[in-house]
């Protein structure tokens, strides 16, 4: 957490080590790496997954949020499909918090 500019960006914004691990973990225990849609952003939680979500709303957001980074998009994009084949609390888990908030029409503020 020391040397990733990425993660120094996170601890600049208040995030712990837990918070960092609950929200990338998943990702990481499919992926080598992990991109996040900015540098610096506030801790979100994971959301619980409900029964029914808004995929192509998330999907808007990506293609349509200029200040996403393009690697995440990307990897959320492959996330979003990999729920969408699999619906489980394991493969929602893998979605950003953000993306999370924009299945659900939510936005954090």
């Amino acid at each position: 957490m020391e040397t990733c500019k990425g993660c120094l960006a996170h601890k600049r914004m208040g995030w712990t080590c837990s918070q960092l691990i609950e929200v990338y973990e998943p990702m990481l225990s499919i992926r080598e790496k992990v991109f996040f849609p900015r540098a610096e952003r506030a801790y979100i939680p994971r959301q619980a997954r409900p029964e029914h979500v808004d995929v192509f709303k998330a999907r808007r957001w990506l293609s349509s949020s200029p200040h996403l980074l393009p690697h995440f998009r990307t990897q959320q994009r492959e996330a979003l499909d990999r729920f969408v084949r699999f619906p489980t609390d394991e493969t929602w888990n893998i979605l950003d918090p953000e993306t999370q908030l924009h299945t659900l029409h939510l936005r954090y503020t």
